[in-house]
């Protein structure tokens, strides 16, 4: 089940910021997608083993594309999401044509 539930005005080709709750994630799976046509963004819940991480740590990756540019970037590292973890908060920060995004526990 989701729900979304965006103000008036809200557009992906615009600047904004985005906060939405997950729980439950599966690895290597979209999380959502937003599109108007001609921009989208889509999320995926990653997960890794590094040598030096214990027992995993968990990502968001985010890909977008627009008419003139596509590109891919991560958030900061979390635990491994087991599957009856906390809720986490995404954070995605979009500035002329430029994202952040991160991830915390809630």
């Amino acid at each position: 089940f989701a729900n979304a539930t965006f103000d008036v005005g809200f557009n992906i080709a615009s600047d904004f910021i985005l906060q939405m709750r997950v729980q439950n994630l599966v690895p290597n799976q979209m999380i959502i997608e937003m599109s108007n046509g001609n921009n989208s963004i889509q999320l995926y819940y990653m997960e890794s083993q590094f040598e030096d991480s214990d027992g995993g740590i968990g990502y968001i990756n985010l890909k977008t594309n627009n008419n003139s540019l596509t590109y891919s970037i991560n958030s900061n590292y979390i635990p491994r999401m087991s599957l009856f973890d906390n809720i986490y908060a995404i954070w995605i920060k979009r500035v002329s044509n430029l994202y952040e995004i991160k991830i915390e526990n809630q």
